[in-house]
């Protein structure tokens, strides 16, 4: 077996997860290995238990979340992490492998998505690839044209509108923003967002940027994201872009 680096131990930081598996005797081996690396593990296998864990307030770095449950679907609860602009990490790990269910999860707030069966050090990969990018994003605001980001609580402000963004949508908002008015190539978004060793192609880039033009729809924001086609993605103000 590949050794895969446990980034959480190199810094004696000690991950928490939250991992809800319906299939107990999966979980408790996850659990297992996950804990062999390092990773401080709670297993839960109904989405109410899960739920009831968020809610009580405990620190949770990481979700591994299957989408099929005894009482309610992974997708209700992300629906209802967003609407409470909860804000956790999270990975769907499901035998929902069509490209509409993977396209649901990630609009719904999902960053990463894993179809069983899978190897264990993928999965181990995914998740200290993910924490080492949320640990990586700051507390402070950024302004641009009419609207402020808000990096602690992923949330985009128009005035008096805000809508929160998923992890995933984010790190490609924050990308295009700190290079707005800038073209920021297709490779330069893969190798920041997913690595260059991923299979993400241009087609997921796009249905972030729609994901994200949806968002500030929703805020009546003037800002537009452009597709410079074969080449990348800006940022701009339509006031200051006379070309849209």
């Amino acid at each position: 077996m590949n050794y895969i680096p446990d980034y959480n131990n190199e810094k004696g930081i000690c991950m928490n997860l939250l991992l809800v598996e319906d299939d107990l005797n999966l979980g408790k081996i996850l659990k297992r290995q996950m804990e062999d690396h390092g990773i401080s593990v709670t297993l839960c296998t109904t989405g109410k238990q899960s739920t009831e864990l968020i809610y009580s307030g405990v620190d949770i770095d990481i979700l591994v979340l299957d989408w099929m449950l005894p009482d309610m679907s992974g997708l209700d609860i992300l629906n209802q992490l967003y609407f409470d602009r909860i804000s956790i990490p999270v990975i769907m790990l499901t035998a929902l492998g069509t490209l509409e269910n993977k396209t649901a999860a990630f609009s719904h707030g999902a960053d990463d998505y894993i179809v069983k069966p899978f190897e264990f050090d993928e999965l181990l990969a995914r998740i200290n690839a993910l924490y080492r990018r949320t640990q990586q994003i700051g507390t402070f605001d950024y302004s641009y044209g009419d609207v402020t980001y808000m990096l602690d609580s992923r949330t985009l402000q128009c005035g008096t509108q805000s809508v929160r963004l998923t992890n995933r949508e984010s790190q490609l908002f924050e990308l295009l923003l700190r290079s707005a008015g800038k073209l920021v190539s297709q490779d330069e978004i893969i190798e920041a967002i997913w690595g260059l060793t991923s299979n993400v192609g241009n087609g997921n880039i796009l249905n972030y940027i729609y994901f994200l033009r949806n968002r500030l729809k929703t805020i009546h924001s003037s800002l537009v994201i452009k597709v410079v086609y074969g080449s990348g993605y800006m940022l701009v103000c339509r006031k200051e872009d006379t070309s849209i």
